[in-house]
């Protein structure tokens, strides 16, 4: 892994748009959590906020229009949905009168927001249109994230060592499947949906990875191997499809000295 952005400021929670082909991400850069856009090499950072606030986990729209965040609290909530119109800067709050909202993703359509909310300790997973009509239940259950493949088959996971299911809102009969179990899906956020297969961080007593599960084969792979804290599991990742790059936020990105070592004995 290299560092696309390295500095003093903090830049998490990435995710790239194929149709602008740009990365959006949170940045502390103008001394507080912002939305923040930039090329997928990180050069050409672009503030597209400035709500003087502490914003999370922004999210393209298929069409690279729109991104969804979690905004700050309000009366009576711990937090709300947000909608940025990229082309005309507007940032509206989508109504809820739910207490607390999960981090977003988006309907095929581009029309509504898919995420999980709260009221009284019970959790479910609805669709929010962004036309601020009212809210539309799709799962009954709980769920903490879920993101919707090509052909609009939800992905979801109930929670931490929960393991990733799978559900289908096509089908009226459908029931939620397993499809990793919790020893072999253990995140509640740290996973990313390609068109064929899925990455997700999976951890050892010593170490992260990043694994593949290839939805042909249904089988699972490693990718990669990382020292154990080097990871922020709450964050997100995201796929370059282009460039076959995964994008994730490292907590410390760690430097190796070489040296050389004079001594009598190595002669």
């Amino acid at each position: 892994p290299f560092p696309l952005m390295y500095s003093e400021f903090s830049y998490h929670s990435p995710h790239y748009s194929e149709q602008t082909n740009k990365l959006v991400f949170v940045s502390n850069e103008s001394g507080f959590e912002e939305i923040w856009q930039s090329n997928i090499d990180g050069s050409e950072r672009k503030r597209l906020t400035n709500l003087s606030s502490h914003l999370k986990f922004p999210r393209w729209s298929h069409d690279g229009e729109y991104i969804a965040f979690l905004g700050p609290k309000s009366q009576g909530k711990k937090n709300s949905l947000y909608v940025l119109n990229v082309q005309t800067q507007v940032v509206s709050k989508i109504p809820s009168d739910f207490e607390q909202h999960f981090r977003p993703s988006w309907a095929i359509d581009n029309k509504a927001i898919i995420a999980a909310a709260k009221n009284n300790n019970k959790k479910a997973l609805y669709r929010f249109p962004i036309n601020h009509n009212k809210p539309e239940l799709i799962l009954k259950r709980k769920v903490k994230y879920a993101e919707l493949d090509k052909n609009g088959v939800i992905w979801f996971t109930p929670g931490r060592n929960k393991g990733l299911w799978q559900f289908d809102p096509n089908n009226p009969s459908s029931e939620p499947v397993e499809i990793l179990d919790k020893d072999n899906f253990r995140v509640s956020y740290k996973w990313e949906i390609t068109d064929e297969g899925i990455y997700f961080q999976h951890d050892y007593a010593k170490s992260h990875q990043i694994h593949f599960y290839d939805y042909n084969s249904k089988l699972t792979k490693p990718i990669v191997q990382l020292p154990m804290g080097t990871i922020k599991r709450i964050a997100s990742m995201t796929y370059i499809p282009s460039e076959k790059k995964i994008v994730f936020t490292q907590l410390e990105f760690p430097k190796v000295d070489i040296k050389r070592l004079s001594h009598p004995l190595l002669n």
